[in-house]
């Protein structure tokens, strides 16, 4: 810290402070030196004393360290990670919103780490002071309830002493290990869809028993609410169709094709 010279009859004294970029809190006393001679003249009732006391107000960023993860029913966790940067030396509570079709303690359990680390029952994470990244473990549970993949979206939400960065919010997919066809055959295998989640279009391709032809199938998109937002015949060409998207508004929803009475039903994320 450098101070100015302070002469008699000044009231003000201005000093430049270089911090170095880490984290920081302390207090520190300094001199100031009153004198009508120069070089100053030092005498003890010219020397005042005052403190000054600073503190780190920056913000920690908090993010998740990947935005999507695949599990199937019934195998290994998967994991991701709630990163604090910088570290706070404060404890923290970040509210996360739970969204989606798998529902928690039925479709998937979660487990955090490093110990400290607690879920509240509602939904409020408490975060220690110290900790840089909360890892967040997902099991999926292997259920008969439906024949559907599920998709768990954790949000975080705002609070005090931290940003939300840009990727807030992590999207699991749990892939059923069910049969997915009803009724019959439906002399479709392998249905993909590609990409999810989609912001634009979707990519949707099998595997046809009957390939290198034309067909038209009847194609139904509906919202969670059960309501029709996308409903007609496709022409699938080897397999292969390109379903726009764009004009959804963001959100999970359901994708219905429909053959030879038979229905095929897959989750898809709209971004």
């Amino acid at each position: 810290m450098k101070l100015q010279n302070l002469w008699q009859g000044q009231t003000d004294v201005t000093a430049t402070i270089n911090i170095p970029n880490t984290e920081w809190t302390f207090q520190q006393n300094f001199q100031v030196v009153v004198s009508d001679q120069i070089p100053p003249v030092v005498n003890n009732s010219d020397t005042h004393t005052f403190s000054v006391s600073f503190s780190d107000d920056r913000k920690a960023r908090i993010y998740f360290g990947t935005a999507t993860g695949t599990t199937v029913e019934n195998e290994t966790a998967i994991r991701t990670e709630i990163v604090i940067d910088p570290v706070s030396a404060r404890d923290m509570t970040v509210p996360i919103r739970m969204e989606g079709t798998a529902i928690l303690g039925t479709d998937y359990r979660m487990r955090f780490s490093p110990e400290g680390v607690t879920l509240s029952e509602t939904n409020d994470l408490s975060i220690p002071a110290g900790i840089r990244t909360v890892t967040v473990s997902f099991m999926p549970i292997d259920n008969d309830d439906d024949a559907l993949d599920k998709i768990a979206l954790l949000r975080l939400g705002a609070g005090t002493g931290y940003v939300l960065n840009q990727n807030s919010s992590f999207t699991l997919t749990i892939s059923n290990d069910d049969e997915l066809i009803t009724g019959a055959d439906f002399s479709v295998t392998d249905i993909q869809v590609q990409p999810n989640p989609s912001s634009n279009y979707l990519y949707l391709s099998w595997t046809d028993t009957n390939a290198g032809r034309k067909e038209n199938i009847p194609l139904v998109v509906t919202d969670l609410s059960g309501r029709n937002v996308i409903s007609q015949t496709v022409t699938f060409i080897n397999g292969i169709y390109v379903l726009p998207v764009q004009q959804l508004h963001s959100g999970i929803y359901v994708l219905t094709l429909v053959r030879e009475n038979h229905a095929r039903m897959l989750r898809f994320i709209k971004q």
